[in-house]
């Protein structure tokens, strides 16, 4: 479903679970269980937090009891003032194979996702970092209000869809 290196992005409207689908996803890595019938490798993982809270998301980690927990690694906003220039360098420096992302708009501090001239960089930044470091970068997003479940249902500009490798839709 997605490369050892390169960008995804899942998106779904609020409460549609796209952070609990990517907490399975990051406990399947970690251990090495499938994932959707589908083999993993068994790796290390750093999931950005940028806007739940650590409690929370313990509790929910420690529920899927994780084996190998001791190989991820959590950040949140406040461990530097740029988190895609923070993130880059922990990558260059760890041996990371899955980053998720939660969520894009926070992380990348994006004030208008629909300017199409700003959110490319920022995805093209990433992709370079996900390439450069060959780790796989996931992204949380959101889709449109009354969404179809199509391409065109992502929050924000076109250049979102275009910027990622793969591409998982959630519907409610």
């Amino acid at each position: 479903l997605i490369g050892t290196s390169g960008l995804s992005l899942i998106v779904g409207p609020p409460k549609s679970r796209k952070s609990q689908l990517s907490r399975y996803l990051i406990k399947c890595i970690l251990d090495g269980d499938d994932f959707l019938d589908r083999r993993t490798q068994k790796g290390k993982v750093v999931l950005g937090l940028f806007e739940e809270s650590i409690p929370n998301v313990r509790a929910y980690l420690v529920a899927l009891q994780i084996k190998n927990i001791s190989n991820l690694v959590v950040i949140t906003p406040d461990q530097g003032k740029n988190p895609l220039h923070s993130l880059s360098k922990y990558l260059k420096e760890n041996d990371v194979d899955l980053v998720v992302i939660d969520t894009l708009q926070a992380a990348a501090r994006l004030e208008n996702l629909n300017d199409y001239a700003k959110v490319v960089p920022v995805l093209n930044k990433l992709n370079d970092i996900a390439n450069t470091t060959s780790t796989h970068i996931m992204l949380l997003h959101h889709t449109r209000k009354g969404g179809d479940g199509s391409t065109d249902s992502v929050l924000g500009s076109q250049g979102l869809f275009a910027s990622v490798d793969t591409l998982f839709i959630i519907h409610k």
